[in-house]
């Protein structure tokens, strides 16, 4: 089962204001980004967020996790959001909430890389020759338990340089 994991919780400093609630053709960036990740999934989608963060309304039967550890980055976000999947999903694929543009078929895409690979931790997508930034904006995570991934990251500040190191990665071409 593929599932999705919204990552809500950052500050928006240079915004000036929450991501998540930006309005976007009639909806906010937040409820945009979980509906199209809840289309092109067959499993439940979790909104990972600051703790007592206010969230805009989300579509029904949404999973909201706190993230545990508040301004530790969103290395430390996956981690909570693998952690609300435990057993409801095989793989799971991570973006952040400001994705206006994200699209079914390439979610489709980059899951399936990893379905498709024995053995493959992580599907990180490559544009025009340049993969994308580590913690990936979008990625799609393979079927490790989540205490692992906490155990192997630090989940603490910029500790994503050290879990990279040790995933095996493929790219979806």
């Amino acid at each position: 089962m593929c599932a999705g994991i919204v990552l809500a919780g950052g500050r928006s400093s240079r915004m000036g204001t929450p991501k998540a609630a930006l309005e976007w053709h009639g909806s906010t960036l937040l409820r945009r980004t979980v509906g199209i990740m809840a289309r092109a999934t067959n499993g439940p989608v979790v909104v990972v967020r600051a703790p007592g963060q206010d969230l805009p309304e989300l579509p029904a039967g949404t999973l909201v996790a706190d993230d545990p550890r508040e301004g530790k980055g969103p290395v430390q976000g996956i981690a909570a959001g693998l952690a609300a999947l435990s057993g409801r999903a095989d793989v799971a694929f991570v973006s952040s909430t400001d994705m206006p543009f994200l699209h079914p078929a390439f979610i489709r895409r980059v899951l399936g890389a990893v379905e498709e690979s024995e053995g493959t931790d992580v599907a990180l997508p490559i544009a025009r020759g340049t993969a994308s930034r580590w913690p990936p904006r979008t990625a799609s995570r393979s079927r490790k338990p989540p205490s692992a991934w906490s155990r192997r990251t630090g989940c603490g500040p910029r500790s994503s340089s050290r879990s990279a190191r040790w995933k095996r990665w493929m790219t979806p071409r």
